[in-house]
């Protein structure tokens, strides 16, 4: 299509009413800046790399993660911009895609999926869907490209998606491979799907996440019946939209009996694009259904609005009027932790409140022993997950972590913090209360683990290095998980696995060893060991 064309007043006609949605809800968004659950998310690695800049590891949560698992695309266009912005703005692109893209396909007719695809697409901000909304726009870039023939650019966008959000590149490999199974022997949609799967798989590799996301039966059935329902109330002539919400269904099958870090998340794409495209598919051409069609119609589109909006309203209602989000709610405990962390660094694990504004207030002034990742939680910290929790069992854990102090808010729980609660209430004698105001309750471990083994001393803790110091030499396991990045910043040593998941130094003189994650691809593939024995 040519840019006289996309320009037109007929095109702007088409365009105004979508357009007019979804800049209305971005506003709205942006004016009610809600601070659901996935926002504290977002806030924590948009400030963390406005404080360190890019970088591949994270200290302070978990005992070490990869950030770019995550994204590598959304934490420095949100510091950027202010992540609420580039979420409005992503979404408003997305929306201007769709239109032209359903537009090409459908003509006029499809105003109507249009608009329902501006609300659809806005209403996800508003449970902090903010890097799957960058995803989601460059995955409709590319869609947009192939549809005009334009290959190379088309390809560039399909890999970027890979970069921005795994979530939505694996849609996009969804959409791509329905497009070639319903268009054979175009292979557009293939080069998509390929090229996109293929990115996400190597940021996953070269920064493994692992763990998987709860796809629970509640969740899973309104998915599978309403996709269901809705291929076959598509119209005999759409064979792409069929073939797609088939090939929907599949997925949703497979996310449901296997383990995978997908898990629910796989509903997204439903809530996003089912209704729409199927009104869409509907509107496509004059129809005069059945009875008993229509009678399906008036109950299924309704039922749709209600899947997409069901989630987001109680994301909304979990954060209404909840103290847990603000900074002041935190501020006690902070004021409790900071003279004692400034002797020597020491892992906090503050028990998980519903909406998860912990991982972003206490952190990275305290490293945390959790954060807010589900899949990563699961993978983790498993026990927290399991139908009993035992006073030895947490012991084991907290030594694990190196954790050196436990904090109990006195607010709503995530539910997998409710069994640890009441654990931690039924008095343990290895936690000793420390007095702290506010809605808190603080202990100290007795006899914790300490991060380094003695006699070292952690001395100093970043987002992606740290610092140990020994008055002899000699190698000390840190309680800090271990990556093939860790290389010796500064001092006489060197670093490398140690046992399980931790990290081993040795010093080769007495002093201090500065350690960072400094990323290479050949460091992800070639010999983990540093500390060669003929050194």
């Amino acid at each position: 299509m040519r840019l006289r064309s996309l320009t037109s007043p007929a095109t702007w006609g088409f365009m105004a009413a979508p357009l007019l949605v979804v800049v209305g809800l971005a506003i709205v968004y942006l004016v009610m800046a809600p601070h659901s659950a996935d926002h504290a998310a977002q806030t924590f690695r948009t400030e963390l790399f406005e404080l360190s800049g890019p970088t591949v590891w994270n200290n302070y949560w978990f005992g070490g993660h990869y950030l770019p698992s995550y994204s590598l695309l959304s934490p420095p266009l949100g510091a950027w911009l202010g992540f609420r912005v580039m979420g409005s703005l992503a979404v408003v692109g997305t929306v201007i895609l769709f239109t032209l893209i359903v537009r090409r396909e459908w003509g006029e007719r499809a105003q109507a999926g249009a608009i329902w695809f501006a609300f659809a697409a806005t209403i996800s901000l508003f449970s902090g869907r903010v890097t799957f909304a960058l995803g989601a726009l460059l995955a409709m870039a590319a869609v947009f490209a192939a549809q005009r023939d334009q290959r190379i650019p088309a390809l560039i966008l399909a890999g970027s998606v890979g970069l921005a959000s795994p979530v939505a590149a694996l849609f996009l490999a969804c959409l791509g491979f329905s497009h070639y199974l319903a268009e054979r022997p175009d292979r557009r949609g293939l080069e998509l799907a390929v090229v996109s799967f293929l990115v996400a798989a190597g940021v996953a590799l070269l920064f493994p996440g692992g763990g998987d996301e709860p796809y629970v039966t509640s969740s899973f059935m309104p998915a599978i019946v309403l996709t269901l329902v809705s291929a076959a109330m598509v119209p005999q002539g759409q064979r792409l939209v069929r073939v797609g919400m088939v090939v929907y269904a599949a997925a949703l099958v497979a996310s449901y009996v296997l383990s995978t870090p997908m898990g629910g998340n796989v509903n997204r794409l439903g809530a996003l694009l089912l209704g729409p495209v199927l009104l869409c598919a509907l509107t496509a051409e004059p129809l005069t259904p059945k009875l008993w069609r229509r009678g399906v119609l008036v109950l299924l589109l309704p039922l749709i609005v209600w899947w997409q909006t069901g989630p987001v309203i109680r994301d909304l209602e979990l954060v209404d009027d909840e103290p847990a989000v603000t900074k002041a709610f935190y501020q006690p405990l902070a004021e409790a932790l900071e003279p004692r962390l400034a002797r020597e660094p020491a892992r906090v694990e503050v028990v998980p409140v519903a909406s998860h504004w912990e991982s972003a207030r206490t952190a990275p002034e305290f490293p945390l022993a959790r954060g807010w990742e589900r899949q990563t939680d699961r993978n983790l910290n498993p026990l927290f997950y399991a139908d009993h929790l035992g006073a030895a069992r947490y012991r084991q854990w907290l030594d694990r972590l190196a954790v050196g102090y436990v904090a109990l808010p006195n607010t709503e729980l995530d539910y997998a913090g409710v069994k640890e609660a009441a654990l931690i209430r039924s008095g343990l004698p290895y936690l000793k209360r420390i007095p702290v105001g506010g809605d808190w309750q603080l202990f100290k471990v007795i006899d914790a683990r300490p991060m380094v083994t003695r006699p070292a001393r952690l001395t100093g803790l970043d987002t992606d290095g740290f610092t140990v110091a020994a008055p002899i030499s000699g190698s000390y396991e840190v309680r800090i998980r271990s990556t093939p990045y860790w290389r010796v910043e500064s001092g006489f040593g060197c670093v490398e696995p140690g046992p399980g998941d931790w990290t081993l130094v040795t010093l080769d003189r007495p002093g201090q060893l500065k350690v960072a994650a400094d990323f290479s691809p050949g460091a992800r593939f070639g010999s983990d060991r540093d500390c060669r024995p003929d050194r």
